[in-house]
Order: C-alpha cells, then structure tokens, then sequence
C-alpha cells in the first residue's frame, strides 16, 4: 500500500516502546500493532516529533523502521519521521 493517492480516515501516530536498557521493547510493539490491527485506521504515523524520538539514535530509529515496516507491509502505509535536531 502506499500514499500515492488521497487518503481518508485515520492515520494513527504510534509510540515507539523502550526498555530498561533504552532498546526498543520489539515484544510490546508488536502487541500494539496487533490490537491497531484491529482498528479501521488509513495509515500508521512512526517516530513522530514528540517524546523521546528527537533523542533516539539513528541506530534505533532504523532498528524500529526494520522490524514496523513488514509488520505493516501490505495492510497499512506508514509515515516514517526521519527528521533530526540538527
């Protein structure tokens, strides 16, 4: 699926779970994106601008691209923030 075309609905901004270790908790993601899964949402939103994405490394933001877009693949189009501070 893409964006190519106008898009209606929802579009839902994700959260992007760390553990203790400030990894990316992949266990807890993928149990949000199973219960969005059940949603009738147009499209996921991934590292948006608020909360810790603008501290997260470049590192573990592609770890989380990797592993959310062939969760996705084929049954929502994400949006990827791939913005930086600097």
């Amino acid at each position: 699926m893409s964006f190519s075309q106008p898009t209606r609905g929802v579009v839902c901004a994700i959260w992007t779970p760390l553990n203790s270790a400030g990894g990316i908790a992949f266990d807890l993601l993928d149990r949000h994106l199973d219960w969005l899964a059940t949603m009738e949402l147009s499209g996921l939103m991934a590292l948006g601008s608020t909360g810790r994405f603008p501290f997260l490394p470049p590192e573990l933001r592609e770890q989380f691209l990797r592993h959310l877009l062939p969760r996705c693949a084929g049954s929502l189009p994400v949006i990827a923030n791939i913005s930086d501070l600097e």
